[in-house]
């Protein structure tokens, strides 16, 4: 937390400062594969139009609060801090800054039913954080299509994997972690369906 004030006070045009959020290691093939993913890592967008900001090793000035109002938890379960990074891009001058020396641990996830509800939560959170904002830009074209692709691709890497593992030339970790995006990749349909029907209903009510 001090390395992330120390950012702030040296420049005031930056509103907020963002710190590099790594994953424990784990000691279950789950855990490892969620370890791996490094899911945290925002320096792989830092070269982007849009880097989603967020997580929770963050720091934001008190005057930007004043400016462009606080968290909005009500309409975004997830996303909330990304939509209110995007709200203080428009509405102030302020900038954000990357500083990886502010680092941090993330506890692993350790079960295949939190992959599936993690895969649920964050596409059904994409698609209406899309419909809501335009800051959350990610492409839904033709998403169950890519989806199943992924799936049968997966499937098809499992099979391989196996059989390589059981001539000494793969890993455990290597061969589960089909199954494990699998996982995900079901939870990523349903919660683009369920977020589809959330939409509809409400053009209904309208």
């Amino acid at each position: 937390l001090r390395t992330l004030v120390e950012e702030l006070i040296k420049d005031p045009r930056i509103g907020g400062v963002v710190g590099r959020t790594k994953v424990e290691e784990g000691r279950t093939l789950t855990e490892q594969y969620y370890a791996q993913s490094d899911p945290f890592n925002f320096e792989r967008y830092l070269n982007s139009p849009i880097v989603p900001w967020g997580g929770g090793n963050n720091a934001y000035r008190r005057e930007v609060f004043e400016e462009v109002g606080y968290y909005d938890a009500e309409n975004y379960t997830s996303g909330a801090d990304a939509e209110f990074h995007y709200r203080m891009k428009t509405k102030t001058n302020y900038v954000m800054k990357y500083v990886p020396e502010a680092c941090i641990y993330h506890v692993a996830r350790g079960s295949i039913k939190e992959f599936f509800k993690q895969g649920v939560k964050y596409t059904h959170d994409g698609v209406l954080n899309r419909f809501r904002c335009p800051y959350f830009s990610r492409n839904y074209d033709h998403y169950l299509l890519k989806k199943t692709k992924a799936i049968v691709i997966n499937l098809m890497g499992f099979w391989y994997r196996l059989l390589k593992l059981t001539i000494g030339q793969e890993t455990e970790l290597r061969v589960v972690e089909p199954l494990f995006d699998t996982v995900t990749l079901v939870g990523n349909i349903y919660g683009y369906l369920k977020a589809q029907m959330a939409i509809s209903k409400t053009f209904k009510k309208n």
